[in-house]
């Protein structure tokens, strides 16, 4: 994915890539990406953009952050 924040506005990457991927990945029962890190990236794309206006945005992203990043138990139930 972040070869193509390059080429476009962080706010249109995550409506345009980011979210639809995590969303595809879920819908199909694929695995997630192991770590995120976005919300940092966003923190400071927002603030120098649109300063005070993206908070609940960031707090989204955090929270995406750290559900895939946190361990996760990938046996099967039984």
């Amino acid at each position: 994915w972040s070869s193509d924040v390059c080429s476009s506005d962080l706010d249109q990457w995550l409506q345009f890539i980011f979210l639809p991927t995590l969303h595809q990945l879920l819908e199909n029962g694929e695995p997630l990406p192991e770590q995120c890190g976005v919300a940092p990236m966003a923190e400071e794309y927002f603030t120098a953009n649109t300063p005070g206006a993206a908070g609940g945005v960031i707090a989204c992203l955090q929270r995406i952050d750290e559900l895939l990043s946190e361990p996760r138990d990938l046996q099967p139930e039984a």
